[in-house]
């Protein structure tokens, strides 16, 4: 039995592999170094190995160090031997959570390179060392090295920021770095960086889904107004309260209620998107406020505006990918959230891990990796205060009522040890970060030593002379300090300082040059449907709605029935109208009278046949989407619902008025496009249109598919080309 990176077992796994050895059938080959078992939060215990290396001592088994470095220039090694031989203990002294350091590492013979120091310091008073960090990698790269092939051969070149890893114990500040080297024009590379969802550009559209989702939350509004997607100033969001009579309501009434030229533009997207939001997926409303906005446009004049382009692009791919997980607007922001955080989302690179440029990562992601040079940043890190309360002891566990730092007796001692074993991973760590340089080792000394901060509580006392940022002793000639003013000059790029998204007059909507136009019904008939139902709808006190406005709400609440559930049951129009409220009633375009005056004319279709037969249907789709090519147009369409019965689809399209015989040869042209359309792809037998308001029904059937393409090039023509629909 083979047991590979056996430091990083738990009791568990080590009991597993006990229970399937057999004392005369198999044996066990165990391969680990307990000095880089830094996976104690995922529950790996090195005092497993220790006790395991132990028992192997006591009982006669065969013990086999591998103690040549063959990575590492000897340099390194020799540096590494001296730091962690005083870092580290000799023998764990059956302590066995202990890191130890038993025996010194023997290096490969290497050309003598008398001009450059393979292990080096900078020194910043502040806890940000990013700067320093960056100017640093600047200065490499004007420098060069000799390097040791795999080959075994030696060649002395200029650095490239492909030869450059930055490790990191935590990413805290990961921004710092990347801004940093950025102002430098240095190219990275962040693997595994998790401020996607904080990144303005992208907070700013999530911003806008909740907006949507209730405009009455004046944390979403203000949000959004701050957020670069829209670039208001404090200011600008404080003006809309000058009204004293909207001081008291929701935030939104003001902003509708503005006549500065600033919110014009937002008025009408909200009007407009506020209908919107019922008839597309989230990824198209991210997708159509992107375009309409000019968004990347103006994101390509900012500072780093290719970086929040890229990540822009990503939200809307994951956007779509949620859609095919039925996300809805609601639930849209939350799920990208939850998604980010269980998937180690990163940001968009635009540098990939191959290209030649400097690598950023923890050191947990660098582990089993190697780099030829590498920088270990913000070694003063400072760790969080410990609010544990479950203790393990003695094959037993304990839990605190209190912190453990007010207990005394047991709890105290438990609460001591865990603080030594925490101190003792961090030594393993640092261990692990200083292990993976092939030629140069660069250690960052940030801001001010103390006992909350791990790594510098070993690095003061082992490598530095007591209240001193001079070298000890024993490390003269194999440390150097790498100071600032060592540099080159570096002229770093000044921006100068500019509103987040400014007015921008030379980057302009681009007209569509192409020769494929786009075309729906309605901009076929040159007439807006809406207007088709065009009843009036006394809703609300006060307030007169168009049917096409009201009838939204009714597609809404009509766009589940017929829809198998995941546990396989249909959802029924009754289910429906018996249910809770609809994300659609957002107190803006609907409230509780609108929606209680749709429930009443949708009550009287409970029992319609065509809605039982489709709820009883083998398979529907609602608000089915498609395209078919017609010479140099594109014909697009959506109906309502789209059911397969007796191995035959059906089409039905749902109106929020009565039969009214005026129109019926406008609806005729209509169902027989959708029709037409689906020909080839399913071939549906009819379309019916179901009246909400009377109930009544009209069936439409493809009769000449010759002659309908004829009607339809002239209705195209009469409408100039489809120019309201292109």
């Amino acid at each position: 039995i083979f047991v590979d990176e056996f430091q990083d077992t738990d009791e568990l796994q080590s009991e597993i592999i006990r229970l399937l050895r057999e004392e005369t059938k198999n044996r066990v080959f165990f391969v680990g170094d307990s000095k880089q078992s830094i996976y104690r939060f995922r529950g790996a215990d090195v005092s497993v190995f220790n006790k395991t290396m132990k028992s192997f001592q006591n009982n006669g088994g065969e013990l086999r160090n591998l103690r040549i470095n063959r990575r590492s220039h000897p340099d390194l090694v020799t540096f590494q031997n001296k730091l962690f031989g005083k870092i580290m203990k000799r023998d764990f002294e059956n302590e066995f959570f202990r890191s130890i350091y038993d025996e010194d590492i023997e290096s490969l013979p290497y050309q003598r390179d008398i001009e450059s120091s393979r292990v080096r310091i900078i020194r910043t008073e502040s806890s940000d060392d990013s700067r320093e960090v960056a100017r640093s990698v600047r200065a490499l790269i004007e420098e060069e090295l000799v390097f040791k092939t795999k080959t075994g051969e030696y060649e002395k070149r200029r650095i490239v920021p492909g030869d450059i890893a930055i490790l990191l114990r935590t990413f805290s500040k990961i921004s710092s770095y990347e801004n940093a080297l950025e102002k430098l024009n240095i190219p990275f590379y962040t693997v595994g960086s998790r401020n996607f969802y904080e990144r303005p550009e992208v907070s700013g559209l999530l911003s806008w889904l909740d907006l949507l989702v209730d405009p009455l939350d004046n944390n979403n509004l203000v949000s959004f107004l701050l957020s670069p997607a829209f670039g208001a100033s404090l200011d600008e969001v404080l003006s809309l309260r000058s009204k004293r009579d909207l001081r008291r309501l929701p935030l939104y009434f003001a902003l509708m209620e503005s006549k500065e030229d600033r919110f014009a533009h937002l008025i009408d997207l909200l009007k407009k998107f506020g209908k919107l939001k019922y008839i597309l997926s989230p990824s198209e409303i991210l997708e159509k406020f992107v375009e309409e906005t000019d968004y990347l446009p103006k994101l390509a004049t900012l500072k780093s505006g290719e970086r929040m382009i890229a990540n822009v692009k990503k939200l809307l791919e994951l956007a779509k990918d949620l859609d095919r997980m039925g996300s809805s607007l609601r639930e849209l922001s939350s799920n990208i959230k939850a998604f980010i955080d269980s998937s180690d989302e990163s940001e968009a690179a635009l540098e990939t891990e191959e290209s030649d440029s400097v690598k950023i990562l923890t050191v947990h992601k660098s582990k089993g990796l190697e780099f030829p040079i590498v920088i270990v940043g913000d070694t003063f890190w400072k760790k969080k205060n410990s609010d544990r309360r479950l203790f393990f002891h003695d094959g037993g566990f304990l839990i605190s009522k209190s912190k453990p730092d007010r207990e005394e007796g047991l709890i105290g001692s438990l609460a001591s040890l865990e603080e030594e074993k925490e101190f003792e991973e961090e030594k393993r760590t640092l261990y692990v970060a200083l292990s993976r340089a092939r030629e140069m080792i660069i250690i960052s000394l940030n801001g001010r030593s103390d006992s909350s901060r791990p790594w510098s509580k070993m690095i003061c006392s082992s490598l530095l002379q007591p209240e001193s940022d001079k070298v000890e002793a024993s490390f003269e000639g194999i440390v150097k300090h790498f100071y600032p003013i060592d540099l080159p000059s570096i002229q770093e790029t000044v921006y100068i300082e500019e509103p987040l998204l400014p007015e921008v007059t030379s980057v302009l909507p681009l007209t569509d040059s192409s020769y494929i136009k786009y075309l729906s019904p309605t901009s076929i008939t040159a007439d807006d449907e809406f207007e088709l139902e065009s009843e009036s709808y006394a809703g609300s006190p006060g307030l007169v709605k168009n049917a096409a406005d009201i009838g939204l709400l009714a597609h809404y609440l009509l766009e589940p029935v017929g829809v198998i559930s995941k546990r396989g049951s249909v959802t029924t129009l009754e289910s429906i109208l018996n249910g809770g409220r609809p994300v659609s009633v957002d107190r803006i375009n609907f409230n509780e009278y609108d929606l209680s005056e749709v429930k009443k004319v949708l009550s009287t279709l409970v029992a319609h046949p065509l809605i039982k037969e489709i709820e009883g249907a083998e398979r529907v789709f609602s608000e089915f989407h498609f395209q078919h090519g017609f010479g140099k147009y594109v014909l697009m369409g959506i109906v309502d619902k789209l059911y397969l019965k007796d191995g035959k689809w059906r089409i039905v399209d749902f109106k929020f008025a009565s039969l009214n015989k005026r129109f019926i040869n406008k609806y005729r042209f209509q169902m027989n496009l959708y029709l037409y359309i689906l020909k080839d792809l399913l071939s549906p037998i009819e379309a019916t249109l179901l009246f909400l308001r009377d109930g009544k029904t009209e069936k439409i059937m493809l009769e000449d598919s010759d002659s309908f393409e004829k009607e339809l090039l002239q209705m195209i023509s009469k409408a100039g080309g489809g120019k309201n629909g292109s």
